[in-house]
């Protein structure tokens, strides 16, 4: 009788862990983990088969797992100039990977790499591609030429000429998130943002808002890059900016009019150093707008 009870329960476990559920009840489990910050991940039609394939990990909870990790798993490919398609886990700063469909960026910054954290991944398939996208909830891929939150794509979403199927969850350990000077960055062939979504009640584009937010530490890596190459980590994050992300994660636990204070204070200043940044990249474009400027002024005074 105890075997028989044993074998009735482990069937009737087995077909819970297999029940299938809708991309959008997996998108409101991983909102609702990712607010209460516990550790259980339901699955979502897991591949019965085991290692390092799709899913191959499997999902379920356990301890010691991040819920608010913003980056890429190791499980996706990367092409590096020269190098050709490689890991995410092998990409180094100084890296050329490839960021649109006619160039590659160099990778200033890991912004993320934690080789033994383990958190929850998205899985999105789509049509096209070999393998599927592998990236935390948060993290910003393209939808429809729009930067967006990756939790907010839907089966049926256009990710530049692809055509999103399917939609699963998967458990990995290593978070990696490589920043180009671009900010942005072809993953398993999905085109995606360097950047993480980071205040949600602000209704501005979070990619270009980000793109400021790196403004400064872009700049230092322009002006002296043997100062990003020997970059070091505190808890997975770069020394580089560690503070400031902290700071920027802990202002979406406050409501919509402390966002817009926080943003406006900072704004200005990261639009000023963007400025900056700008004319360091392109010191000969930055000259003919001086020079046109200060010869117009002449031309009014002499009127």
């Amino acid at each position: 009788m105890k075997i028989t009870a044993f074998v009735i329960a482990l069937f009737a476990s087995s077909n819970v862990s297999t029940a299938e559920t809708t991309p959008d009840q997996l998108r409101a489990n991983l909102k609702r983990k990712l607010q209460n910050q516990q550790v259980t991940v339901q699955s979502t039609n897991a591949p019965s088969s085991g290692g390092d394939g799709a899913g191959g990990d499997g999902v379920n909870g356990g301890d010691g797992v991040s819920q608010s990790a913003t980056c890429f798993s190791a499980f996706n490919d990367v092409e590096v100039q020269g190098k050709g398609f490689i890991s995410m886990d092998s990409v180094k700063v100084g890296d050329h990977v490839r960021a649109s469909n006619n160039g590659f960026s160099r990778v200033f910054s890991l912004a993320h790499l934690d080789h033994d954290l383990e958190t929850d991944f998205l899985q999105i398939y789509s049509e096209g591609l070999n393998k599927p996208l592998e990236i935390t909830a948060r993290h910003m891929v393209f939808s429809s030429d729009k930067a967006v939150r990756a939790d907010q794509v839907t089966v049926g979403d256009m990710l530049d000429n692809n055509k999103v199927t399917e939609i699963k969850s998967v458990k990995r350990t290593g978070v990696y998130s490589p920043v180009t000077e671009s900010g942005e960055i072809f993953v398993s062939g999905v085109r995606a943002s360097s950047y993480p979504y980071f205040m949600d009640k602000i209704p501005l584009d979070q990619h270009k808002l980000v793109h400021f937010f790196f403004g400064p530490h872009r700049m230092m890596c322009s002006y002296d890059f043997g100062l990003c190459e020997n970059e070091e980590h505190t808890d997975g994050y770069t020394n580089f900016a560690y503070s400031a992300m902290k700071i920027v994660e802990k202002s979406n636990e406050f409501i919509a009019p402390v966002q817009y204070v926080f943003t406006s204070l900072t704004l200005p200043v990261l639009a000023v150093a963007y400025g900056f940044e700008q004319m360091m990249l392109s010191p000969m474009t930055t000259l003919a707008v001086v020079t046109n400027m200060l010869y117009k002024n002449s031309q009014k005074n002499s009127n």
